[in-house]
């Protein structure tokens, strides 16, 4: 038996359904079946029945499946346990997030540290492909980003936190900020500042902008409302990327919704790397996502 068998078995008694446990888990539903298959001729059991209300454990499924969820409060102690012995008393989650997430972890922190603050966070800001490099290899513990292709289909414990759609961020003084919606072809010729990721310069192709004159080009976020009210120019981002920004509170800076011809809309995602410490990094993403809210 091995982690995840426990992990695949449960999410099964929980949904009551391998296909639904599958879509969750991002597996196949097949690879979950002979994981219980697997268990069932270990134990020499049936842990599930087919019936007309799902999958439900049989009489020998329940004590399966209450000893499993021993065994996985078990499993995570003892990998606290561990850290605790290698780092201290503190407990360490190392968490990548993409640009877009700026000032939204910087909230979620504050609100989390108040519930957990002997939990010790390492945030770092990192490309979208830089954090799938990072997934893949199991060196994070939770990752935030926007929806990526190269890790669908692929067994990785992905939360959608919300669904964004694309804004054009512009200041006060542009012509544009009483517009119900903008169009790349509203915004032809407008200068555009630009965040140097292959990420936002897909994004800035995909909306059709990339051949407006570029204003300038950043490695940072941060600077970017700056250059946007200085150089009445104007960037494109995902809708939250500055909600409760000082400069989108004070109303020096707008985010009108963008569509050609239709809005862009993207799931944001959590995603979950360290099975050992999920309630603590699940615990986290609550924070994140109730700044969505």
């Amino acid at each position: 038996m091995n982690s995840e068998q426990i992990r695949y078995i449960l999410q099964v008694a929980a949904d009551k359904s391998i296909r639904k446990a599958a879509d969750k888990l991002h597996i196949t539903a097949s690879a979950i079946s002979q994981s219980i298959q697997s268990l069932e001729n270990e134990l020499g059991v049936t842990i599930f029945q087919r019936t007309s209300k799902g999958t439900i454990p049989t009489h020998e499924g329940e004590i399966v499946l209450t000893k499993l969820l021993e065994m996985k409060t078990k499993y995570i102690e003892l990998y606290e346990d561990i850290n605790r012995a290698k780092n201290g008393d503190y407990l360490k989650l190392k968490i990548s997030y993409s640009s877009a997430f700026g000032h939204i972890i910087k909230e979620a922190l504050f609100s989390f540290k108040k519930e957990f603050k002997d939990i010790q966070i390492e945030l770092f800001e990192k490309t979208p492909q830089r954090i799938c490099e990072e997934i893949s290899t199991n060196s994070i513990d939770l990752a935030f980003l926007g929806e990526e292709k190269e890790l669908m289909n692929r067994n990785f414990d992905i939360e959608i936190l919300y669904t964004s759609y694309l804004c054009i961020c512009l200041g006060k003084e542009s012509r544009f900020r009483f517009k119900e919606y903008l169009t790349s072809e509203d915004l032809r010729n407008e200068s555009i500042v630009v965040l140097d990721s292959p990420a936002h310069k897909e994004m800035i192709k995909r909306a059709n902008l990339d051949g407006n004159p570029i204003y300038v080009t950043v490695t940072r976020t941060e600077p970017i409302g700056e250059f946007i009210l200085q150089g009445n120019a104007f960037t494109i981002m995902d809708n939250f990327t500055l909600k409760g920004h000082i400069y989108i509170m004070n109303e020096n800076l707008f985010a009108i919704p963008f569509k050609d011809p239709d809005y862009f809309y993207r799931d944001i995602w959590a995603v979950h790397c360290n099975t050992n410490l999920s309630s603590y990094t699940r615990e986290f993403s609550k924070h994140v996502r109730a700044q969505f809210d």
